[in-house]
């Protein structure tokens, strides 16, 4: 059997950690079938207007294939514009794709809306059928409600036309469904490392990480800088490391120097998957103070290595926090926040990081997981014929 996953966003030259969940899924489904990733991408920094390249990442062939968006000029010309760029750069990666790789007999597209129209096309002109995994947050914070008609009516038909829908949390399935999107779905969860990575040394009580892409509105980094301000005089040890990068990390650099925390909490900049597991392991404890958030792959990440969690009850950590492994708090409290800080540090020789480990050993490994999506496979194309 040979699959081929359309992802909407990938690693790439660019930004070597958005996507690492999906490339985490493309490895554990190459343990059942043939597996290909053909992803577009844009760089505004290249010079052609197109260019391409193919690897080979632990068993998955992987085709990037980048194009060369106009960022100035207004929106109305702009989006169609970089759309028609899109699409020709899809169809040139589409052909080498199948020179030399042949045919699949299903497409994996996970997140709409773009990567949905090549699979429209293939479906229509050579019939191979497409299932959806569907991971983004708009759908958890309005984002989708605020999409035009023609949009939604389009992502509406594209659902339907899909042969089946997983989802990497209950409560996005649950949306989709509400959305009017989806009749049935399937939970299929993110994968953790766990054969790769040990569990890491205990690390200091008063030893904070958030691990965050830094959009404020979404993951609310700046209401962990206001508990910083609020323990300030009861746990003058206490040290916040942030690593991530985007479009608000500017400000939230200003803000930690306009409270004088300069000297409490380093920015780290964007890193790849390894240095922030790295930074992730001499760690105390992990904090998670989003808004929304689909899954929270750093949450499993953090207790597969045996670090507790801080997190709020804000749609995808849930699945993992219980009271052997950290604690939940309501979302936008910066007291609770910091009263949940102030317990950690205080009972965090409590935690044993083996036991935090079996809390997700067995649910979210490659084979389990690569399991699920080919047993899903099966019956799409048992189905299909």
């Amino acid at each position: 059997m040979h699959v081929v996953f359309l992802p909407k966003y990938y690693l790439g030259r660019r930004d070597p950690q958005v996507g690492e969940f999906i490339k985490r899924h493309a490895q554990a489904v190459s343990g059942f079938v043939q597996v290909s990733v053909v992803t577009i991408l844009k760089d505004p920094l290249m010079l052609a207007h197109y260019q391409d390249e193919v690897a080979e990442e632990e068993g998955v062939w992987t085709l990037r294939a980048y194009y060369k968006p106009l960022e100035k000029g207004i929106a109305l010309w702009r989006t169609p514009i970089n759309l028609l760029r899109y699409w020709r750069a899809a169809r040139l990666a589409w052909g080498r794709f199948i020179t030399e790789r042949g045919y699949p007999q299903l497409i994996h597209v996970h997140v709409l809306t773009r990567p949905s129209l090549l699979a429209l096309r293939e479906r229509r002109s050579s019939a191979v059928p497409f299932m959806i995994t569907e991971h983004s947050s708009e759908f958890l914070d309005g984002r989708w409600q605020l999409r035009s008609f023609l949009h939604r009516s389009f992502m509406r038909s594209v659902f339907r036309k899909s042969m089946a829908t997983t989802v990497v949390s209950e409560r996005l399935g649950t949306a989709l469904h509400d959305a009017g999107l989806v009749e049935q779905f399937e939970v299929v969860p993110n994968v953790l490392p766990l054969e790769q990575h040990r569990v890491a040394a205990k690390g200091a009580p008063q030893s904070a990480i958030v691990v965050a892409d830094l959009v404020d509105r979404v993951k609310n980094i700046s209401g962990v800088l206001e508990a910083m301000v609020l323990l300030r005089d009861a746990l003058p040890e206490l040290r916040l490391v942030v690593v991530g990068g985007g479009v608000d990390e500017r400000k939230l650099r200003e803000m930690a120097s306009a409270f004088n925390l300069d000297d409490r909490i380093t920015f780290t900049g964007q890193l790849g998957p390894t240095d922030t597991l790295a930074h992730i392991a001499r760690s105390g404890f992990l904090i998670v103070n989003s808004r929304f958030e689909t899954f929270s792959v750093v949450t499993g990440e953090a207790l597969m290595l045996g670090k507790p969690v801080i997190a709020t009850r804000c749609g995808g950590p849930e699945a993992f926090i219980d009271g052997r492994n950290g604690f939940l708090i309501p979302k936008d409290n910066t007291a609770a926040l910091a009263e949940a800080i102030r317990n950690m540090v205080a009972v965090h020789e409590r935690f044993d990081p083996h036991a935090i480990r079996e809390t997700v050993h067995g649910r979210y490994s490659p084979a389990v997981v690569g399991r699920q999506f080919f047993t899903i496979y099966e019956r799409v194309l048992a189905e299909r014929n």
